[in-house]
């Protein structure tokens, strides 16, 4: 496709003046602009990666992430969102690929870091939501009904009270329960998601 020549060509030209700067190490603002140069490097290929997702080429998006993982991880010498988003991201693709251990660790360490960086916010709950889908693709009902609990928790926290999002979230949590045939729990929540839909 258009985009993803576009995308190939600007990492091979990054790429190449992130080469240019190496050797140069020793002069601070040539070094500075090499890791300026390798970070849109890594910006490219998370599009890549996002884009080879979209055309199910989940393979090629898991080498991209990676990539763009690696890089992130040492710029930011740290916790940063991009680093997040890639684990995030790479949990993902790993999901689709059925290697649902693997997406586990990267999901359960960007919830981790995303609650170090901003608390309970709204991103943390939707890496939570891609972590419940792996959970329960694996059997671990008990866990992924834990993870439910906390992205509640988190919307609770983030959202008004009477929120429609709050609302859906103690469905999901009700029926979870339900599943499990914890049915006083279930209807609990059930009563809780109705009350605020009705008002």
């Amino acid at each position: 496709s258009d985009a993803e020549k576009w995308l190939l060509e600007a990492l091979r030209f990054f790429r190449l003046l992130l080469g240019l700067a190496e050797g140069h190490e020793s002069n601070e603002r040539v070094a500075e602009i090499g890791g300026l140069f390798e970070k849109e490097a890594a910006r490219i290929s998370a599009l890549l990666g996002e884009l080879y997702v979209s055309q199910g080429r989940l393979e090629e998006a898991t080498k991209m992430y990676k990539l763009s993982l690696r890089v992130f991880r040492r710029a930011s010498e740290g916790d940063s969102e991009q680093v997040v988003q890639m684990l995030s991201g790479l949990g993902d693709v790993l999901y689709q690929q059925g290697l649902n251990d693997r997406a586990v660790k990267k999901l359960q360490e960007a919830i981790e870091m995303s609650r170090r960086l901003s608390g309970d916010d709204e991103d943390n709950a939707r890496v939570c939501d891609d972590m419940i889908l792996v959970l329960q693709i694996q059997g671990r009902a008990a866990e992924s009904l834990a993870m439910r609990e906390k992205a509640l928790g988190i919307r609770r926290r983030n959202q008004e009270s009477d929120s429609d999002r709050v609302a859906a979230e103690l469905c999901h949590v009700g029926i979870m329960y339900a599943s499990q045939g914890m049915y006083a729990e279930a209807m609990e929540r059930f009563e809780e998601g109705l009350s605020i839909v009705r008002r």
